[in-house]
């Protein structure tokens, strides 16, 4: 089809392109091309896998680790909450059993 054309420079082009092919140092040396091209792109997908992996790796340990910090500081937080319900109940038992009344001992706790 490209050969029926009248423009002389697509014709050059076409022939050009057909001697090219015919010839097998230039085949090899495309082949060769060919085959670099593939191997960079493989190379470059395993680079990314991997630099992908590493990434999530490292990730989770930040997550984890930020996490844990968390639960430290919930935990003492919950802990001290409970350390002061438990002094406050200690402390109206005691008064309690000093003769004050419930609401002298709520006014007590609540200063």
């Amino acid at each position: 089809m490209l050969r029926q054309t009248n423009v002389p420079e697509i014709q050059k082009a076409v022939m050009v392109i057909h001697q090219m092919s015919e010839d097998e140092k230039i085949q090899e040396l495309a082949r060769l091309r060919e085959k670099a091209l593939h191997d960079e792109a493989s190379a470059l997908g395993h680079a990314r896998r991997e630099g992908e992996q590493i990434g999530m790796e490292k990730g989770e340990r930040i997550g984890i680790e930020k996490g844990e910090r968390i639960g430290i500081e919930k935990g003492e937080r919950i802990g001290i909450e409970k350390g002061k319900e438990e002094e406050r109940a200690n402390i109206a038992a005691r008064l309690k059993e000093l003769g004050l009344s419930d609401d002298m001992i709520k006014a007590a706790l609540n200063k």
